[in-house]
């Protein structure tokens, strides 16, 4: 799954730990991309 998906998916969840996932997420793999 891509990581853009997982990262929207698990920010909508409105859960603290979700979103710091979500935050890890973009940190090592979207924010290269960008």
């Amino acid at each position: 799954m891509p990581p853009l998906l997982v990262y929207v998916d698990l920010m909508n969840t409105h859960d603290k730990r979700c979103q710091e996932a979500a935050e890890i997420i973009f940190n090592e793999h979207i924010k290269a991309i960008l």
